[in-house]
């Protein structure tokens, strides 16, 4: 499995110390470019479309979270390497891999690595894509329950047009206009709801196909009740043999 990785860090001596022990104990990752600031860091990866980012916290007077706000449509993994231990939680709002403090230890990034595969070959693999067009889960009408201030509220699959990863948390978007952000992960609604309808086009948005209006072809998908998405390039190809499958 071939990575293609960007290295953002506003030290010099820093981008060489990673490329170092990235050439020599991870040669599955291919090094795309690097950058410094938060300009160049965002040409980069509008220009090579990369699989995983390291990312630095502090680049000058700007921040590595500036970058992922800059690149939000783009689906990419964050590794966060960097000197700075308080910016902890805020990277994992950020979905972020891992967050790994300078220097690196080579067996925590090697570690940091193996998720990745084993997250991204469980996504868009084509072992997915056969487990999803044969599943028995097909029956639109079961329902979920969702937590809200009161207690639960069930809802069927037909209800949901979407639900979007929010960290640790996961927005549900209904039909009825209501968006109800709930304490699970985007990965319980994956295994929970129907997967005959449902698909993850992104690391961050799992859709109901029967929402779909319009397929555009800068891969954004405009959904019946007027939002959009957009699918990743890894997800891109599966999902149209899926979306074919399904029909």
């Amino acid at each position: 499995m071939s990575i293609k990785a960007l290295i953002i860090d506003d030290e010099p001596s820093a981008i060489e110390v990673l490329k170092d022990i990235i050439n020599t104990f991870i040669p599955e990752v291919n090094l795309a470019g690097t950058a410094s600031n938060v300009s160049q860091a965002v040409a980069q990866i509008k220009k090579h479309n990369p699989d995983l980012i390291f990312l630095d916290i502090k680049l000058g007077n700007n921040t590595g979270f500036e970058i992922l706000e800059q690149t939000s449509e783009m689906d990419y993994e964050v590794i966060f390497t960097t000197a700075y231990g308080e910016f902890r939680d805020k990277a994992f709002d950020h979905l972020a891999l891992n967050y790994l403090t300078k220097p690196i230890d080579v067996d925590k990034l090697e570690k940091t690595i193996e998720k990745y595969k084993k997250r991204n070959q469980s996504l868009y693999s084509r072992d997915k894509l056969q487990e999803l067009l044969a599943s028995t889960r097909s029956n639109t009408n079961s329902k979920i329950p969702l937590s809200v201030k009161d207690g639960h509220i069930l809802v069927s699959a037909d209800e949901i047009i979407r639900c979007d990863a929010d960290s640790n948390y996961s927005k549900v978007f209904l039909t009825d206009s209501r968006i109800i952000t709930v304490a699970k992960t985007l990965k319980y609604f994956e295994e929970n709801l129907p997967t005959s309808k449902f698909f993850r086009v992104h690391k961050s948005h799992l859709i109901n196909i029967d929402f779909i209006e319009e397929i555009k072809n800068d891969g954004t998908l405009t959904l019946k009740n007027g939002g959009s998405v957009i699918i990743s390039q890894r997800a891109k190809s599966l999902f149209f043999q899926f979306l074919n499958g399904s029909l």
